[in-house]
């Protein structure tokens, strides 16, 4: 679908009709009489070339009328518009010019939901940008300034790509300043006198309470201006009652490994981050079960600042004897928040691993780095997950090329020697678990 903005528009309609004299006084030589009828001029011009110059009559006809044509285009400003998505908001035929007033003060911290007010901000921010058009223009202001200082301000291009969305969503941070609402009107106004679109859109996304809001009789001058450029008003107020209440949640946890080994410690990183407006405390409950059967059960109390985060370390070690998926629970319990607050983690526990060990009969030869270094270990497992006819499953692969980080102890023969009664050594094919090194070996 093409569509024509601005005063191109005029000009586009004008050229229509004014094509054929263009094309006359262009081909035209030194002829005095001018016939305004199309159809005499096109007859009078290829009379006069004759019938051996016809055709390169019509090929410079058309070639000069290809290039008028193709600058009266350029002239009118034609964009390509395509439909806007499911779930947009319409704005009908026409360009948009959306400006965004967003509030990233410390305030959009508090809770709002199952979330809190920030989390809902990036949420309709990313729907706002994702239902524009090409030939469309979208600026973000950012409402908080230093006193005395112009708000920022971002201008993605559209339509918007999905990695400048993420990108851009996520590394929005909220500053401790204070929003300057005026300020970013008057940025507004001048935009939108700046760009010129068919439909005008400005969009409050943040919470009006607590803000410095200019007085009435300010903002009557830019409400008669804003109104004259046929600007509609769009006003998102993200506020819970609930927020007002000191609460605790889980912002995030990562594990430090995917998959835990029997007898191995694996790490849990839980972040803690409290939405109210007041110190509070609370307790977390973190347990590790398998099979319905309770591992590990620990319960300890938190106390957090509001607007800050507390990072926990929760280190556990599976049984070795366990099989199957463990999984983890951590909840945190706060009276005055009376949603869903707890988070759980599914995680496949490794298989067995077999590993056929000669063992001589004195047990102080047998090499110590086998099981202190985490290279063998590592080699070891990638052996047992991916098992071949060469190599088999309990057989460990050779060592990687290249010098090795730490000298390697020297190759161990399982052969005796003939010096020595065959009586001293003995060979045994036992079943072992990887497990950490004991304390002296």
């Amino acid at each position: 679908m093409i569509s024509a903005t601005g005063p191109g528009t005029f000009v586009w309609w004008l050229s229509a009709a004014a094509l054929p004299p263009l094309i006359y006084w262009l081909y035209r030589r030194r002829r005095t009489v001018m016939n305004w009828s199309a159809n005499l001029i096109l007859r009078q011009t290829i009379r006069q070339e004759g019938r051996k110059k016809l055709w390169q009559a019509v090929v410079i006809i058309a070639l000069r009328s290809l290039a008028i044509a193709s600058a009266v285009l350029s002239l009118a400003g034609l964009v390509w518009v395509r439909p806007p998505p499911a779930g947009a908001l319409p704005h009908g035929e026409g360009t948009l010019h959306q400006i965004v007033l967003l509030d990233n003060t410390r305030s959009m911290i508090l809770r709002h939901g199952t979330g809190s007010r920030e989390d809902e901000m990036r949420s309709r921010l990313a729907m706002l940008l994702k239902r524009l058009r090409h030939g469309d223009h979208c600026d973000i202001v950012l409402l908080a300034s230093a006193p005395g200082s112009r708000p920022a301000m971002l201008s993605p291009p559209c339509p918007v790509p999905d990695d400048w969305i993420g990108r851009h969503c996520a590394e929005l941070e909220l500053q401790e300043l204070p929003a300057a609402v005026a300020d970013a009107l008057q940025t507004a106004a001048e935009r939108f006198n700046a760009v010129s679109a068919r439909n005008r859109h400005l969009i409050w996304l943040g919470d009006l309470s607590g803000k410095d809001l200019p007085r009435l009789d300010e903002l009557r001058p830019l409400k008669r201006e804003l109104q004259t450029m046929g600007v509609k008003t769009v006003a998102y107020e993200i506020r819970d009652r609930a927020a007002e209440k000191p609460n605790i949640a889980i912002a995030r946890g990562e594990l430090s490994s995917g998959a835990p080994l029997p007898g191995w410690v694996c790490h849990l990183y839980l972040s803690l981050r409290n939405y109210g407006r007041q110190s509070a405390s609370s307790s977390l409950v973190f347990q590790v079960l398998n099979a319905g059967k309770v591992l590990e059960n620990r319960r300890m109390p938190i106390e957090i600042k509001p607007g800050e985060q507390q990072t926990l370390d929760l280190a556990f070690s599976p049984p070795p004897d366990v099989e199957g998926r463990l999984e983890l629970k951590a909840e945190a319990f706060d009276e005055s928040y009376p949603f869903d607050n707890s988070r759980q983690w599914i995680l496949p526990v490794k298989p067995k691993l077999n590993v056929l060990l000669v063992v001589p009969a004195d047990e102080d030869s047998v090499p110590r780095t086998l099981w202190r270094d985490s290279r063998y270990v590592e080699l070891a497992l990638l052996a047992a997950e991916r098992p071949s006819a060469d190599r088999p499953a309990w057989a460990f692969p050779p060592a990687p090329r290249g010098p090795p980080a730490r000298p390697r102890p020297p190759p161990f023969t399982p052969t005796a020697p003939r010096s020595l009664p065959s009586s001293r050594v003995r060979f045994s094919m036992t079943s072992h678990r990887l497990a950490p090194a004991r304390p002296g070996r």
